[in-house]
């Protein structure tokens, strides 16, 4: 989990710096590069909070709790990511739905954490 979290903060610094070069690179619409270089302005953390879930959930189905994965990515798609994306668009336009994603994404990384330290406990009981 540490080494996700650092890379993909790796990842985000990159993308924050060259944000304006690979916005250009995938179009010349201004308006694409705009919404582009904002996204990779906050997507890349919510991506790290959801590399967490990735192997938090893989941890689930090794402890042989697949309801926890399922929990988790119900929980994290339907009651967080969308619900926070869509909140952010009405509030703040385009960066809101990257925000809230963002949010959504960090939000399910840390129940799901507390899950798994949960278990923990419960397995060394």
């Amino acid at each position: 989990v540490r080494f996700i979290l650092k890379f993909q903060f790796a990842v985000f610094l990159i993308f924050v710096g060259g944000a304006w070069w690979l916005a250009q690179v995938f179009s010349s619409d201004p308006e694409i590069v705009k919404v582009a270089r904002i996204y990779l302005w906050i997507m890349p953390l919510g991506l790290g909070f959801y590399g967490v879930i990735i192997v938090l959930n893989t941890a689930f189905n090794a402890q042989h709790r697949s309801e926890l994965t399922l929990f988790l990515s119900l929980v994290r798609v339907l009651l967080l990511y969308i619900p926070l994306a869509w909140v952010g668009g009405h509030l703040f336009g385009i960066p809101g739905i990257f925000i809230g994603a963002t949010i959504g994404n960090g939000i399910a990384a840390l129940l799901g954490w507390y899950f798994y330290l949960y278990t923990r406990r419960q397995e060394a009981s």
